[in-house]
């Protein structure tokens, strides 16, 4: 029988013995202890006794759920390949998770029906025995966060770090909340999810002689999502060809505290062709753009683009004079001028905050259009591509889905202008059966 080691760092003991690895080698492997150097020297020989006897190491001794999160983090997410976005939402999830009792259980003692307790809770509240709501409970999207984080993350303590036998996520289900239904519901309609054309030049002539009526004209005539619209540059628009290349996002990063560039949601870069309404604007854009750089002379804001590479990952930031004295960054004979087609009079960049602002700004001077917001845009676009039997898969690629599943399960939805159209086959007779 091997002995193995412990040993102390900062204020904690850690124990470590050799484990056989699946090419037959032997290594040495390193577990967390507890503060008490004669606990985890107990603990590592009921380890080192449960590993003997069944080639596992099963023993997690007192690591938490909370201990658990943040080793699986640093081991599988930090460094992956996951873009700066999602590994924001693994953070907020695990902060959930660390936040409630269930962050302090150890793993050894949790169990499938612990699990779907927590996870009952996130989605549907807490509500008192009066029904009065206590806790709001989450949406379904933050629910499969919250799915696609534990899921992973007690599979890494079964292997490879054999804490747990089998993984007790793989017994909790996702359950479907109950909505009342409206039997006396005279008049379905289609979803407010969509600006019509006649609403889309409310808001057009509501936002005149603002920096807000670009953004708008390019995600109605494109489709970009709105971090694809702020990153957008004038080489990425070709107005002799009318299509412009999509392959950037713009995103704040909390870290650096910076807007960066990165690759799109789907991380392929696509083509989006436009016809002569958006080209027209763009042309016009462009010389008033120019025209505001001579006005301001040295007080318009430019911006730079610095690319580092850290641990294997590319990051771009971006600089503007709005904020610092560019010419003063030690890194200044680096940066690369850059010219987004979005931007504020004075070259201020339009950011997804900005972006937040159009919101509010035509919500408070547009009150015909009550739910407009940004991403409508968007669904607009793609549902005016299928309400005019465009195919579906040139539909995918003009709004950058990484599968053609997501296409169909959010626009193969019918509408009354569809069902209108498939009902007058009955007005004609060559047609029928």
């Amino acid at each position: 029988m091997q002995k193995g080691s412990v040993r102390k760092k900062g204020n904690k003991w850690y124990y470590r013995f050799r484990v056989e690895q699946p090419d037959g080698s032997w290594k040495l492997k390193e577990f967390p202890g507890t503060t008490s150097k004669r606990e985890t020297e107990g603990m590592l020989k009921r380890a080192i006794t449960e590993y003997e006897d069944t080639g596992a190491v099963i023993y997690a001794g007192q690591l938490t759920v909370a201990d658990l999160c943040d080793m699986w983090y640093d081991e599988c997410v930090e460094h992956s390949n996951r873009q700066y976005t999602t590994r924001l939402d693994v953070k907020n999830v695990i902060r959930h998770i660390k936040e409630h009792s269930l962050g302090k259980q150890t793993i050894k003692d949790i169990r499938p029906d612990i699990l779907q307790q927590y996870v009952d809770e996130k989605y549907f509240g807490i509500t008192a025995d009066d029904g009065t709501e206590i806790k709001k409970g989450l949406s379904e999207s933050s629910l499969r966060s919250h799915f696609s984080v534990l899921n992973p993350m007690f599979k890494f303590a079964v292997y490879p770090k054999r804490f747990i036998r089998e993984n007790p996520m793989q017994y909790v289900q996702k359950r479907k909340k109950q909505t009342a239904s409206d039997i006396f519901l005279s008049s379905p309609e289609d979803s407010t999810d969509y600006i019509n054309w006649n609403d889309f030049q409310k808001v057009v002539a509501g936002t005149e002689n603002t920096d807000y009526q670009l953004p708008i004209q390019i995600a109605y005539y494109t489709g970009l999502r709105a971090g694809e619209i702020c990153a957008l540059t004038w080489d990425d628009i070709d107005l002799q060809n009318m299509c412009v290349s999509v392959s950037k996002s713009m995103y704040y990063n909390y870290d650096t505290k910076r807007h960066e560039l990165k690759p799109t949601k789907s991380n392929k870069p696509r083509i989006v062709d436009f016809g002569d309404s958006l080209a027209n604007i763009l042309k016009d854009h462009h010389k008033r753009q120019l025209a505001h750089k001579l006005r301001y002379g040295s007080l318009y804001h430019e911006t730079y683009y610095l690319e580092n590479l850290v641990k294997g990952k590319v990051y771009v930031g971006l600089f503007n004079g709005l904020n610092e004295d560019i010419e003063a960054l030690p890194m200044y004979e680096k940066l690369k001028p850059i010219s987004f087609v979005c931007a504020k009079e004075s070259g201020e960049l339009f950011t997804g905050q900005t972006m937040k602002w159009v919101n509010k700004y035509v919500k408070k001077h547009v009150p015909d259009v009550p739910h407009f917001h940004m991403h409508a845009l968007r669904h607009s676009f793609a549902t005016n591509l299928v309400l005019n039997n465009v195919n579906f898969k040139d539909v995918q690629e003009l709004m950058g889905h990484y599968d053609i599943s997501i296409t169909l399960d959010t626009y193969s939805h019918t509408t009354k202008r569809s069902r209108k159209k498939a009902v007058d086959i009955f007005n004609t007779p060559s047609l029928l059966a």
